[in-house]
């Protein structure tokens, strides 16, 4: 199976893309925070690279539908908390201006199997 080989998911690549959703580092607490925590979670999936000492991405995708073919949708995945707090699930691609060896692995929930990231070649293997 390719998908347990090891060069499946730590191979050098300038792009990745999420197989399972990654759990956004923060949550918007108030009304008015919600509306804009959809504009912030590129930015804080780039925060989420950084954290765990990756270079800062040169652009980021996020969605809730997947964006790797035959990953679940990050809504079909129960509610990651941390304490009281549910953390947003968001599905992402992104670009590093240099190559980064895998396995990358992002977000609240990396340590649980959320986050995980699969190596892409300029759009293929998608």
């Amino acid at each position: 199976m390719r998908a347990l080989q090891r060069a499946t998911w730590a191979r050098p690549a300038l792009e990745f893309v999420s197989a399972t959703p990654i759990a956004l580092p923060w949550r918007a607490r108030k009304a008015g925070e919600r509306a804009s925590e959809w504009d912030l979670a590129e930015t804080w999936v780039a925060d989420s690279c950084e954290h765990i000492g990756l270079p800062r991405p040169e652009w980021v995708q996020v969605s809730v539908p997947p964006l790797l073919q035959g990953a679940p949708p990050a809504s079909s995945y129960p509610a990651f908390r941390q304490g009281a707090t549910a953390r947003r699930l968001v599905h992402a691609r992104l670009r590093f201006p240099v190559t980064v060896e895998g396995p990358v692995v992002l977000g609240s929930g990396r340590f649980l199997g959320l986050g995980l990231m699969r190596p892409v070649e300029g759009g293929r293997d998608v």
